[in-house]
């Protein structure tokens, strides 16, 4: 039987890298590229620009984490958030 010690030693560390914050206009043509390349995409629920610290993100939101979104677009990260199906709320 392991001993609850043993896991450790197996661990990998994980290495964060920092991220140089990205300034609005790249974000802003990262954002186009990335909604021409997500339009009519099933389970795509919207492409949108996130604040992050100093500087933005790309976000895709998704119906399914099964969706394949790109982890960036021209230097710029993207963010996929899960949200399920949206519709409109008919006011």
């Amino acid at each position: 039987m392991r001993d609850a010690r043993d896991h450790r030693s197996t661990t990998k560390a994980l290495v964060v890298r920092p991220v140089e914050p990205v300034p609005l206009g790249a974000a802003r043509l990262a954002h186009a590229r990335l909604r021409a390349l997500m339009t009519g995409r099933p389970g795509v629920c919207g492409v949108g620009l996130c604040r992050r610290g100093e500087g933005y993100v790309l976000r895709v939101n998704v119906v399914d984490a099964a969706v394949d979104v790109p982890t960036d677009v021209d230097g710029v990260p993207v963010e996929v958030r899960t949200t399920g199906p949206v519709a409109a709320s008919g006011r």
